[in-house]
């Protein structure tokens, strides 16, 4: 989850089947219906209420969370009578190969005939492969964090355009959660200075309109 994003709620999917894999299908289906892009999925669970009864998915998500594009989530199963050992080992076997940021949930339950289930749920890439390519967003690209890494799409909450350079062409300046410049830096002093509210205007030399992104 995007860090220092404060959530104004929690919105929540219900999938119900005669099997597992059709209750999976349902709720990644559900969530693309209700618009949830990448990056907004905060955990899948899987349950029931009895061994004989539908099986259950529920989805829970959170659209202030950045949007990095269409979901494209896919799922792992087992569905075995051996040992929660097992389970664990064959779980660990497939995140294998992934980042930290694609996967979702991992999640379990029992199931009928003496049957046990568990999933892994996560995103066909990572987050920060997304990539912000159109011309509004040119800046962005180029957005490092103070250790001069570059910034990762799921940490980036907009970009706005608000100036043309010199050249006419629009200038993005990138905005963090909070809706700061993400450098904040002036390029004509060098000093942290940028806030929104301030009109993009150097506190400490007076330079406008213009950061060092």
């Amino acid at each position: 989850m995007a860090s220092g994003i404060k959530l104004s709620g929690i919105q929540s999917l219900e999938s119900r089947s005669g099997s597992w894999n059709g209750a999976a299908d349902g709720i990644l289906a559900q969530l693309k219906a209700a618009g949830v892009q990448k990056g907004q999925v905060i955990s899948i669970d899987a349950h029931n209420s009895g061994p004989n009864n539908d099986a259950i998915f529920s989805a829970h998500f959170c659209t202030d969370l950045p949007g990095c594009g269409e979901l494209d989530i896919s799922y792992k199963e087992q569905n075995e009578s051996y040992g929660w050992s097992t389970f664990y080992e064959n779980l660990g076997a497939a995140c294998v190969g992934k980042t930290k940021d694609q996967i979702i949930s991992m999640t379990a339950s029992c199931s009928s005939g003496g049957r046990s289930v568990m999933y892994v749920f996560s995103y066909d890439s990572p987050l920060g492969d997304s990539q912000i390519t159109d011309v509004h967003n040119i800046q962005a690209s180029k957005a490092t964090d103070d250790a001069g890494a570059p910034i990762a799409c799921g940490e980036i909450k907009s970009t706005e355009v608000v100036d043309l350079d010199k050249d006419g062409e629009p200038y993005a300046f990138v905005m963090d959660s909070d809706g700061d410049c993400i450098c904040q830096k002036c390029s004509k002093c060098g000093e942290k200075w940028m806030d929104r509210d301030e009109k993009y205007t150097c506190k400490h030399c007076g330079n406008a309109g213009c950061c060092d992104c």
